[in-house]
């Protein structure tokens, strides 16, 4: 209808950036080579006319491989430079640290490494390890950088990972994917796999019975010889059938409540989880076997009703000809509630059931319950 709002949530999963793998290109200052057809493209923000430079990544054995193009040439007293920020730990944090690296490639075919100066700038000495070559037409630039991941620093496999090209017209010029990142904040640079990341792509079964021990089939990619299956974060054992297949083995324990688990994998070396797949984890349906006492007189004193049987869910009631009475949270096996006295009002039989909130839950079967009826003596009326 019209003049009113309303608002609305969901969860957004932002998946780390994943490098693919592929073969190596030739380290000749172009990205027409084929192998960055498999690559992953990046485009840096774009320059003050809407022009952007792009950036394809790859990985190939203990190699990143990155090429910048549709870079703008600078000016005659800036030398321009493509930079790779690199948070080796993921320690994060809003000062750069002495373990940050930045490897910086010059307009001019220079190269460069650095090391955070522990003081929130880079200024130490790079590990070295870099690679590169530059080409370049009147307007625009290209640069192709190597970078060794087994150099002494230790890059990968997962980091925190920025891209900047700099100091096209002034030295204060930044052109950086992610758009928002800063070169002396690494908590604004992006997590970045460089090693096998998992994906999910079917779950068997998606639903389960709370305590029940379930076994899982896990169908994606890329899973490692040892990858591991989580439930809401916590490790299941695991059996890795395939790199497309694995199975988890659930306890009950892990099962223990009532609602929708977040099922994941993790390869190793790489703490980033995969995307998710949701397990519904539904109460069961309760039963009754007993209650007591089984019968009142009618218009007789409120009472306690006592229900005993299995399956009893967190936040069970029992219901009273279907309405619900107040229900003291007892076992899964024993609940009780108060029956007023105005629901003694009417000599008749009552179905007492419990019902489990959902996912699943329900009711359950019913017992009878019998309100006995006053009897009694009417008199006739004596006129004298």
């Amino acid at each position: 209808m019209r003049g009113q709002q309303g608002t609305a949530q969901t969860t957004l999963q932002v998946d780390p950036l994943f490098v693919p793998a592929g073969s190596a290109p030739l380290l000749d200052g172009s990205c027409e080579d084929g192998s960055y057809a498999g690559g992953k493209l990046l485009f840096l923000a774009p320059y003050s006319d809407g022009a952007q430079a792009s950036v394809v990544l790859l990985r190939q054995g203990d190699a990143l491989w990155l090429c910048f193009s549709g870079l703008a040439r600078g000016s005659d007293e800036q030398i321009g430079q493509v930079v790779l920020y690199a948070d080796g730990d993921r320690s994060g944090g809003n000062v750069v640290q002495a373990n940050d690296l930045a490897f910086i490639v010059g307009e001019d075919g220079g190269v460069m490494t650095l090391a955070g100066d522990g003081s929130g700038g880079f200024g130490g000495p790079g590990p070295g390890g870099l690679a590169a070559r530059v080409s370049a037409t009147a307007d625009l630039w290209q640069a192709e950088m190597q970078i060794a991941l087994n150099s002494p620093a230790g890059v990968g496999p997962t980091l925190g990972l920025a891209l900047t090209h700099a100091r096209v017209t002034s030295a204060d010029d930044r052109y950086a994917w992610p758009y928002a990142a800063q070169s002396s904040q690494p908590a604004t640079w992006a997590h970045t796999l460089l090693g096998e990341w998992p994906y999910l792509t079917a779950l068997t079964p998606l639903t389960t019975t709370v305590g029940t021990p379930t076994t899982l089939t896990l169908s994606g990619e890329r899973f490692g010889p040892t990858a591991t299956v989580r439930i809401n974060g916590v490790v299941v054992p695991t059996t890795v059938v395939s790199p497309t297949q694995l199975t988890a083995n659930l306890t009950g324990a892990a099962v223990a409540s009532a609602g929708m688990a977040e099922v994941t994998v993790v390869n190793p070396g790489l703490t980033a989880p995969s995307n998710a797949l949701r397990l519904a984890i539904q109460n069961h349906t309760p039963t009754i076997t007993a209650i007591t006492p089984q019968s009142a007189a009618e218009e007789g004193a409120s009472f306690t009703l006592t229900v005993q049987g299995s399956n009893f869910a967190p936040g069970a009631i029992i219901r009273w000809d279907g309405g619900a009475l107040v229900t003291t949270p007892g076992s899964a096996g024993q609940l009780t509630a108060l029956v007023p006295r105005e629901e003694l009002t009417i000599g008749r039989t009552v179905l007492v059931q419990v019902e489990n909130p959902g996912p699943g839950g329900g009711l359950s079967n019913g017992a009878a319950f019998t309100i006995a009826p006053a009897y009694r003596l009417l008199l006739p009326a004596i006129k004298r």
